[in-house]
């Protein structure tokens, strides 16, 4: 989790372990991720706690844009849920996400403007606002 702000953890090219431990036991028990320590390896987590091991690693590193591929592909659904709620709190707090979704339905429902590209150009801009959110067929007519 440290590893992008590794400045912030260190001093005289010494790690400070209670600090960096400190940071990530918050981060553990804000987004709720099920390790057993935070020692243990994030290659040994489900699908759905290594993807919050990596939002809160850009979280760490106070990034103000951060670019989602398919942030919820191979995780099950409680762990989809939780994983949107950390993108929903994250642009609460003015963080700029771009999401490559794995649906329709997920970059429809986490998105407040959307892009729709065929053969490498924008053929279309959609607003996406709760309550004047485009359909399927909206964005689809544009990708074919």
């Amino acid at each position: 989790m440290t590893m992008s702000a590794i400045d912030d953890f260190t001093t005289a090219g010494l790690i400070l372990h209670g600090r960096e431990e400190a940071v990530a036991r918050d981060w553990i028990d804000k987004l709720n991720i099920k390790t057993p320590s935070s020692e243990t390896f994030a290659g040994s987590l489900s699908g759905g706690n290594q993807q919050k091991v990596v939002l809160s690693k850009w979280r760490i590193a106070g990034s103000d844009i951060v670019v989602l591929d398919h942030p919820t592909r191979g995780i099950d659904v409680g762990a989809k849920e939780d994983v949107y709620e950390l993108i929903r709190d994250m642009t609460d707090e003015g963080l700029s996400i771009v999401l490559l979704g794995d649906t329709l339905e997920e970059v429809i429902g986490l998105s407040h403007k959307i892009l729709v590209m065929r053969d490498g150009e924008v053929s279309a801009r959609f607003d996406a606002l709760p309550g004047a959110k485009p359909d399927q067929v909206d964005l689809i007519t544009h990708m074919v």
